[in-house]
Formats: C-alpha cells, sequence, structure tokens
C-alpha cells in the first residue's frame, strides 16, 4: 500500500527555529553574563580578539555536531542511539572513548551547575551596598545548588514554557539596550574598542579565550536539534550560518563594550557579576542604577534556569553511563516514588557544593574549558574518521570545504576544530594550572572506574553492552528478577539478551545478601503446523541448531557469577504463544526477549503496518507476548552499530530493534 502523505503545518519551520534560536540564545547569554568579567580582567582592551577566537571555534562545533547528528544508515535509521558526544565517540571509535567523551562532559555538566549558582550569587549581591561579600556569595551559591537539587530530586522540570521565553526575550531587549547605551558612551567619552593595553601579552589573549569556551554550552544542543527539527537542508545552512555569525558578533560585542568600560569593574566581586556593573558607565547616575538592577534581575533567572537545566543534563547523562554499563548501575537508580535519580542528584549537590567554596570563578571557568576542548577534540576527530570508515552513509548535513583524499572527502572546518580544540587544551594544562592538575586526576579517575567496573562485572573494554533502563529502577532489587525467562533464536543477536539476563540475575545476586543465586531459563520453540500433531518429531538439522543455540546461551548467561542456566526445547504452534506457555508453566518473574523492528508504516495493519497505531509498532511475536505474558517483559537490543539481522533461521518477526 502506498505510504501516505506527511502533513506539514505551516508554523512547523518557524517553531523549530524558535526552538532553536532560544537555546542558542540561552547559551549566549550565560556566556556574556558569566565570562565577560574574566576575559575582560585577564586580556583587558584585546577581548575582542579573545572572543573573535571563541566565536570562530563556536561555529566549528555547531559544524560538527550537526554533521555527526544527521548520520543516517540505508533505512534511514540514525546511527549514534545517543547525540552527544558520547554517543558520537562511540559511533566514530569504541566504548572505551564514549566513556572518556562522556566522562569529560559529566565534568563540564558539574562546573556548568557550580559556574550558574556561583554567577547567580554574583548578581544577587549586585543589590547590596558593601563589597566583601564571598562569604555570603558563597552561602547563596551552595543554597541556590540545594535548591535546585530538591526540586529536581521531586520531579524532573526543564523550566521550559511561556515564562522562559519571556524571560529568554526580556534578555535580549536589555542586553541590546545596554550593548547600544555603552556603545554611545564609549563613543562620546572617545574609548577604544579595540586596544593593544601594556602588560597584555599573546599568552594572555589565548587565556581569555579558553575562559571564553564556555560559550559551547546552548550550541552544543541547538546543534544537535538542528538535525532533528525537520527543517530543510538550505534553510539548516541558513541557519548555522546566522548562529555563527549572530554568535560570533554578539562576543566580538561584548569584548569591546567590556574592554572599553573595563574601569567600572575595579573590584574581584565585580567579576562575578560583569554586566550588571558595567551598566555604572551609563549616564545620567540613575539610568546607570535603574539598568544595573534590572540587569541583575534579569541575569540570576537566567542564571537559576542554566543551573537547573545543567544539573538535568547530569541526570540524563548518568542514565546513559550506567545503561551503558559505564558506570556501576547503583549510581543511576532510580527513586521508586518519583522516578529520579536520587542518588546522582545527591553526588551533583555535594560535588558542586564543594567546588563553590573550594574554587572561585576563574579556576571553575578554566575547568570547564578543560573537560569541553578534551571532549570537542575526540567529537571532531570522530567526524574526521568516519568520513574514512563511513563514507557511504546518509549525511542530511555535510561540513563543506572538503579535500579529496585516498577518495574519500577530508573535512577541513574539523581539521581546523581538531587543531583548535587540540591546541586549547594544551594551553589550558600550561595556562590554567590548579584547573589542569584537578582535571587530569578526575580523567585519570574516571578511566580507573571504568575499568575496574568493566573488569568486576566481566565485560569487555571496548565492547558496546546495554541494558533496559527498567533495571535502573528500585523495584528490581530483592530478586524481583530472580527468574528469568529468554527464547533464543539462533542469531548473533543471542549474546547480547542473554547477556542481559544475566546481568540482571547478576544484579539481584549482588543485591541480596542471603540469595542463592539466580535462575535463566533458556527456551528454543520449535513452530509446529496445524497439518502435524505437537508431537511430532522434528528434523534433525533444526534440532541441531536448536541444541547449539542453548549451549551457546548457557556459556554466555554462566559466565556471571552466581547465575545457573537451564536449557529446553518447546513445542508450540506458534513462538509467541509458546513463550507465554512457558513462563506461565514455569512461573518465571521476567521475560527478556529482542524486541522486533518498528514498522515504517505508523496506523497498524490496515494502514500496511506490523504493529499498533501508538507509534511503537511492533512484530507478532513481541505483540503477542506483550498482550498475553503473565509477568513482566524486558525488551532490548543492541546498538546500531552491532545489530546483525539474520537470513535463514531467524523465526518470523525476530529482526532486532533500535533503541
Amino acid at each position: 500500500m502506498r505510504k501516505l502523505p506527511q502533513i506539514r503545518l505551516p508554523w512547523d519551520e518557524r517553531y523549530a527555529f524558535t526552538r532553536l534560536g532560544g537555546i542558542a540564545w540561552a547559551g549566549l547569554a550565560t556566556t556574556i553574563y558569566v565570562s565577560v568579567g574574566v576575559v575582560v580582567d585577564r586580556s583587558a582592551g584585546l577581548a575582542p580578539v579573545a572572543f573573535l577566537i571563541v566565536g570562530l571555534f563556536v561555529a566549528l562545533t555547531a559544524l560538527a555536531y550537526t554533521e555527526l547528528t544527521g548520520l543516517r544508515d540505508a533505512r534511514g535509521n540514525r546511527l549514534a542511539e545517543h547525540p552527544g558526544a558520547s554517543g558520537f565517540a562511540r559511533l566514530g571509535f569504541d566504548e572505551l572513548v564514549s566513556f572518556i567523551a562522556g566522562w569529560a562532559v559529566v565534568l563540564d555538566l558539574l562546573l556548568l551547575t557550580a559556574i550558574g549558582a556561583e554567577a547567580f550569587s554574583g548578581y544577587v549581591l549586585a543589590f547590596l551596598p558593601w563589597r566583601s561579600q564571598s562569604a555570603l556569595g558563597a552561602v547563596i551559591a551552595i543554597g541556590c545548588i540545594v535548591v535546585v537539587g530538591l526540586r529536581n530530586g521531586r520531579a524532573p522540570d526543564l523550566a521550559k514554557g511561556l515564562i522562559v521565553r519571556i524571560l529568554l526575550f526580556l534578555d535580549a531587549v536589555a542586553l541590546t539596550f545596554l550593548a547600544i547605551a555603552l556603545l554611545v558612551e564609549s563613543i562620546k567619552d572617545r574609548l577604544p574598542l579595540v586596544e593593544f593595553t601594556d602588560g597584555v601579552s599573546f599568552s594572555d589573549v589565548v587565556f581569555a579565550a579558553t575562559i571564553g569556551v564556555v560559550a559551547v554550552t546552548g550550541f552544543e544542543t541547538a546543534a544537535t536539534l538542528a538535525g532533528e527539527a525537520g527543517i530543510k537542508k538550505s534553510k539548516r545552512v541558513r541557519f548555522l550560518l546566522g548562529l555563527s555569525l549572530g554568535s560570533l558578533v554578539a562576543l566580538v560585542l561584548a569584548g569591546m563594550l567590556g574592554g572599553a568600560h573595563r574601569a567600572q569593574l575595579v573590584d574581584r566581586d565585580h567579576l562575578e557579576a560583569p554586566v550588571a556593573w558595567l551598566a555604572g558607565a551609563l549616564d545620567p547616575h540613575w539610568l546607570a542604577d535603574g539598568t544595573r538592577y534590572v540587569i541583575a534581575i534579569l541575569a540570576a533567572c537566567t542564571l537559576a534556569v542554566s543551573t537547573n537545566g545543567a544539573m538535568l543534563a547530569v541526570a540524563r547523562l548518568s542514565s546513559t553511563l550506567a545503561t551503558s554499563r559505564q558506570i556501576p548501575s547503583r549510581i543511576g537508580r532510580l527513586n521508586a516514588t518519583y522516578g529520579t535519580p536520587t542518588t546522582v542528584i545527591f553526588l551533583v549537590v555535594v560535588l558542586t557544593s564543594v567546588l563553590v567554596a573550594a574554587l572561585d570563578l576563574q579556576t571553575l571557568i578554566g575547568l570547564y574549558a578543560y573537560g569541553a576542548l578534551f571532549a570537542l577534540t575526540i567529537l571532531q576527530a570522530a567526524v574526521i574518521k568516519l568520513r574514512f570508515t563511513m563514507p557511504d552513509a546518509d549525511r542530511r548535513f555535510r561540513i563543506p570545504f572538503n579535500l579529496p583524499v585516498a577518495g574519500k572527502q577530508l573535512p577541513l572546518p574539523a581539521v581546523l576544530g581538531l587543531v583548535l580544540s587540540a591546541l586549547g587544551w594544551v594551553a589550558v594544562l600550561l595556562l590554567h594550572e590548579r584547573s589542569g592538575i584537578v582535571g587530569t586526576v578526575w580523567m585519570v579517575g574516571g578511566v580507573v572506574l571504568y575499568v575496574a567496573h568493566r573488569r568486576a562485572s566481566h565485560l569487555p573494554l571496548r565492547r558496546v553492552v546495554i541494558v533496559p533502563k527498567t533495571v535502573l529502577s528500585r523495584d528490581t532489587e530483592h530478586g524481583e528478577f530472580g527468574s528469568i525467562l529468554v527464547p533464543v533464536f539462533g542469531r548473533p543477536l543471542d549474546d547480547d539478551i542473554v547477556q542481559t539476563a544475566g546481568r540482571l540475575a547478576r544484579d539481584r545476586t549482588l543485591d541480596v545478601e542471603d540469595s542463592g543465586g539466580a535462575q535463566i531459563e533458556a527456551i528454543w520453540v520449535f513452530e509446529i503446523p496445524m497439518s502435524l500433531q505437537l508431537t511430532s518429531a522434528v528434523g534433525d538439522e533444526r534440532l541441531k541448531t536448536a541444541r547449539r543455540a542453548l549451549a551457546r546461551a548457557k556459556a554466555v548467561g554462566e559466565e556471571y557469577e552466581g547465575v545457573a542456566v537451564a536449557t529446553a526445547t518447546v513445542r508450540a504452534r506458534r513462538v509467541g504463544q509458546g513463550i507465554v506457555d512457558e513462563a506461565k508453566r514455569r512461573g518465571v518473574e521476567v521475560i527478556v526477549m529482542a524486541a522486533e523492528e518498528p514498522s515504517k508504516v505508523r496506523g497498524g495493519a490496515m494502514l500496511g503496518g506490523t504493529g499498533d497505531f501508538s507509534g511503537r509498532a511492533l512484530g507478532p511475536i513481541t505483540s503477542y507476548v506483550l498482550a498475553h505474558a503473565p509477568c513482566r517483559v524486558l525488551l532490548t537490543a543492541p546498538p546500531l552499530g552491532d545489530r546483525v539481522v539474520s537470513g535463514e533461521g531467524a523465526e518470523p518477526g525476530a529482526e532486532p530493534a533500535a533503541h
């Protein structure tokens, strides 16, 4: 049946641009509110040059993220199951490199939480008349972190909607007004917008540029969504061009005006609320005070939203790392009442509070630059490698300006981005001594944790391992998954399914001190046609295939400590019916099986699909088991890169599904 045409509402693309533009502006506004003071303090009149380097880096980052997000296979499925540095590193390299990139992003998200909270306190204190506020500022910052943590521990809230859109709009209006007013004052007082200041060296400009790397905060998300918003390629290119040019102009202008009026940042406390204190340059006096208060209010609200978003991002990433067995599942456990990773949120609150109490804003931003540049170096390397390992993959956006090399297309912007991010990371090591030491300790400690966890779990270091997210729920503890039924079909995917069941069973054994072990029931279902009796003999070849598959399942499952695997063959008229009957007869607590590939056609069988109309269409075996199983059913499949679909010998409708 011919596929029905897709209906697109006339405002769809405008909404996508509004959403993407809002994310981009939120990141840019946060960067201006946070980093202008520190950059101007170090590079003085050359602050525009530092921000010019940052703007170029932001543009290269946006291009890389958008190409990687747009990667598709021959069927149109996204190749990277988790957009972001960790998912792209897994696609380009392996699981170990994926963890390293993800661990660097975790560091950045922790720092964004701390940076947002510390800057929030700076703008709150801009209302107060006294200047010795360091102790009070730390209290306010930690209080902000605790409040955000308590809110997120009860229920996730991305703080999105009309209120946030109004806030971002007011941000844009206030900052535009301040920029015009400061520009008028600069012209009136004949202040140079770019100046070679005595005592400022090249290393100072580089140092300031690494500080400004915090600008990639919002652009990473915006660039990722640009490939998913359903925007035509030509308009997507225009969006990226506008994103790059707009951020470049805004950052350079902020550097010019900050450098010209740097006399307003006379106190160290002013560096934590630089935009509010720059308003002091306005004339008359009442206008300066009024603008300072308005900017302080808007900045504090924006930074509170930024702190909330960073903490939520840590929670989401921790869930991905836990389901990928890159960190212990216990760290990512979900609260039974609210479904939130309360352990992660608690750790984030503690760690970020310590960071705020121990480090100043400049060190925090320098440490952020360490993690960001490290992760983005891996990202750019993944872009280049995938051009050679997957040259024929469908790229819905391709970075322009390519050089033919060995019959492949080498993206020159990605090469430039790789060089800049690598050199920037080296500059952080050399110029930000404390940040370099703390960052290196964090990364080395993370790799040690990863290797120890994988070795203890008897898992390979470089292979992708995915478990269902339900394993993170606390209701899986205390033996709920003590007996597990696993249907096998003689396909390469069977190993992944048995490994998933083995990890679930092993987690049960480890969680319950008095447990005597857990049982996996591996079965092979022979489908017997109606023309034969159920007791009819099965052909030798089919029997040999079943025995080999069951023996393999037993060997794989019993690699996990405390797990026993029992095997059996079953006869049934339908495979799904046989699975359900065995689950009832054996009294198992969960069935673990492979989800079948979703139909490309929505709307069920009447429109040519193979599943329901809910958007999660499943094949006949999975649909039957889900509808009739007497216990919980966990559906799982390996990532797209490891997926193998067998031909002969596969049961009907049993192809693996993408996550």
